[in-house]
Formats: C-alpha cells, sequence, structure tokens
C-alpha cells in the first residue's frame, strides 16, 4: 500500500481515536481507544504472532 495512504489512514485513525465520542464508546465495551504510528502498530502485531506462536507451539494446538 503506498505510503501516502498509510499516512492518511493513521491520521484519520488518530483524529478519531482523540475524540471523546470514541473515547466513552469504547469506554462502554470495557475497552480503551489508543493510536500509534504505523511502525509502531506493525511491531505490536509481530510482537503479538511471535507470543501467540509461542503458546500455540508450547500446547500442541494443531488445526482441525
Amino acid at each position: 500500500m503506498p505510503s501516502a495512504v498509510i499516512a492518511r489512514i493513521n491520521s484519520d485513525m488518530v483524529q478519531l481515536a482523540a475524540s471523546t465520542d470514541i473515547r466513552d464508546r469504547f469506554a462502554a465495551q470495557g475497552s480503551e481507544a489508543v493510536s500509534t504510528t504505523p511502525e509502531g502498530f506493525a511491531a505490536f502485531i509481530r510482537a503479538e504472532l511471535a507470543k501467540f506462536a509461542t503458546i500455540v507451539r508450547a500446547a500442541d494446538i494443531k488445526p482441525d
């Protein structure tokens, strides 16, 4: 995806996450609206994949 498109989507998402309405809606569901950079999000996804891969291997989980 072109970096300009990623930057635009990120900018819009940061604005949304900062809005009181969105924060209130997330809070009502027990969540928190947060924002990060595209690089920060990519790092988060990589860390989550590594964490869950370790769990799946340790539990010997197999696909059905």
